[in-house]
């Protein structure tokens, strides 16, 4: 059959350019039409073949490869959600503008990856308690000598209260550094934290920015399950930039509180995977018009992924674009804690879980010796990476898990160091 078309469409088109070329005379003006006709037919039977083996294409990967399907992709994440689990995230940790928050004045306790219990305990304003709560039960709280903001290794995820660094740093410092750190969190969603305090009149002298090794991947991710497929966060929906011809966009957080159920958490998933950076780099598909569409983004996610390897959110840190957004975001860091008044710091904190053979440059190197060398930056940048210490003990786990207590107190080590600069 498609032989048989790629024969009646070459036939036509040779014998239309003959025609209006002169070569053959063309005794009848229906003749040109009756050429015409043929080829726009025969390429209307080869667009609907194309459209046909298409639709085939792609609902043979649904059966093959049902992770290659984004609405199977999405039910799989969400499996075992109903609309009461949706309602009690609206309820405890949603947000409107960061996409979630530390639930307020609320404690709660899990297990690490070293089957110990831990312990976090959130103060009225959603910021972890401070070690100068605990020691002066009742007395108000003074104004902080610090403020802290960032993701779980901020926020020190998988160990008690005490153990986290900004709570080391307060003992050491004797006054308050107040942790404002979120499980999860991007870069995007800690500054926006914090220019909410600021807003408030919470200014603290110093301004401590974490940033881990994986937070360059998470700028460019709007659903946390795109990026981290099987995640216990499945309904981590989250604001992002992205930068389209030469300018970044901020992206809003997509969820808006009137989605209520699993289905409409469903709907939002799949709406949103055509602005999501790794949502768009996987290819999936969806079984809808046109199919031909559908086919050439697996086809071509297929090709990008042979060339590039299988690394994912490690290799964020040399993606141009991850690159680009954080040095934007970092520039409005500097100036927004300028205009405030208090001094911008940011901490660069390494994943060691693949130094198990040895110590190695960390995931950000790059971006610190080449983006952020440039001039007109007017930040302080403090490496964890760049001191020794005992790698097998930083973390909860050898190389597993976040920072231990062990961890925690040499990234306030290091921070102490500076402190007299500061």
């Amino acid at each position: 059959m498609v032989r048989r078309i790629a024969m009646l469409f070459n036939a036509a088109a040779v014998r239309l350019v003959v025609c209006m070329l002169g070569a053959t005379p063309c005794t009848e003006r229906s003749m040109m039409q009756r050429l015409a006709r043929r080829w726009i037919l025969a390429l209307a039977l080869g667009v609907l073949l194309l459209e046909f083996l298409s639709f085939l294409a792609v609902h043979a990967l649904g059966r093959i490869a049902p992770d290659r399907r984004l609405d199977r992709f999405v039910e799989a994440q969400l499996d075992g959600f109903d609309d009461a689990a949706v309602r009690r995230h609206l309820e405890t940790a949603y947000d409107a503008e960061l996409g979630w928050d530390n639930p307020a004045g609320t404690r709660e306790t899990d297990t690490n990856v070293a089957g110990r219990r831990w312990t976090a305990t959130y103060a009225a304003g959603g910021q972890r308690v401070s070690c100068m709560d605990a020691a002066a039960a009742g007395v108000p709280a003074a104004a902080p000598l610090a403020a802290a903001s960032g993701d779980s290794t901020t926020h020190g995820d998988e160990v008690d209260d005490g153990e986290a660094w900004p709570c080391l740093l307060e003992r050491a410092l004797g006054g308050r550094v107040e942790n404002h750190g979120v499980g999860g969190f991007g870069v995007d969603q800690a500054l926006l934290k914090l220019r909410r305090h600021w807003a408030s009149g919470r200014v603290a002298p110093v301004t401590i920015l974490g940033i881990y090794s994986d937070d360059a991947a998470q700028l460019l991710n709007r659903y946390r399950p795109f990026l981290v497929p099987g995640t216990r966060t499945k309904l981590a929906f989250k604001p992002a930039h992205r930068e389209r011809e030469g300018l970044i966009v901020a992206l809003p957080n997509p969820w808006s509180p009137d989605v209520r159920t699993v289905e409409g958490v469903r709907a939002l998933a799949i709406g949103v995977a055509a602005t999501d950076y790794w949502a768009e780099r996987s290819g999936r598909v969806l079984p809808q018009f046109p199919y031909v569409l559908q086919a050439w983004k697996a086809g071509l996610a297929y090709v990008r992924g042979r060339a590039a390897g299988s690394g994912a959110a490690g290799s964020a840190w040399d993606i141009p674009e991850a690159r680009a957004v954080l040095l934007q975001l970092l520039r409005d860091f500097a100036s927004d804690a300028r205009r405030v008044g208090t001094r911008p710091v940011l901490l660069f904190i390494p994943s060691v879980q693949d130094w198990s053979r040895g110590r190695r440059p960390a995931d950000y190197a790059g971006f610190l010796q080449e983006d952020l060398a440039r001039p007109g930056i007017e930040l302080t940048v403090i490496d964890v990476a760049s001191r020794e210490f005992d790698e097998r003990r930083f973390n909860v786990s050898p190389y597993r898990g976040h920072p231990s207590a062990a961890g925690n107190e040499v990234i306030a080590r290091v921070l102490l160091e500076r402190w007299p600069a500061l």
